[in-house]
């Protein structure tokens, strides 16, 4: 009886560590997209405050004497910074998809890893509570065997 517990407990644990192997291959996933995704939502940070910066010089450049090609280059300019930071909040939403994927696989696989360990831990307790069982009988057949050699 004490190997078939033995075998249940060394199945939950096998699987529990292939579980656990591939959590934290994703646990790794889940940090790398979250640097990512930090680092595009700072990017695109930069170039907000780059465009705040540009509009705010080309509106003083307008009040003042300008010379026509200059005015057109800071437009130019501040379109293709608009293009770029639409571009950059795509990709950041595609990032922010992307990694929620990844933090549902995490979780699914927490669960299933936590599940394992729970298994394993009944067939332990079980194992524990048998072993008791069979001493209990041992101790009361040896005290069985002294009552009637009295």
């Amino acid at each position: 009886m004490a190997e078939m517990f033995d075998r249940q407990i060394d199945r939950w644990q096998m699987l529990a560590d292939r579980v656990e192997a591939e959590l934290t291959e994703v646990q790794k996933a889940l940090v790398q997209a979250t640097a990512r995704q930090k680092e595009m939502a700072d990017e695109a940070a930069k170039l907000r405050q780059m465009k705040d910066q540009y509009l705010h010089d080309l509106a003083a450049q307008q009040q003042q004497d300008h010379s026509v090609e200059a005015t057109t280059h800071l437009r130019r300019f501040l379109i293709h910074l608009d293009e770029t930071l639409v571009a950059v909040e795509q990709q950041l939403r595609q990032m922010q998809a992307a990694k929620r994927k990844v933090e549902q696989r995490y979780r699914l696989l927490y669960q299933e890893h936590s599940k394992f360990e729970a298994l394993r831990g009944r067939v332990e307790q079980r194992k524990g509570d048998h072993e008791r069982r069979l001493e209990q009988k041992q101790q009361d057949l040896l005290n069985v065997q002294r009552f009637s050699q009295n």
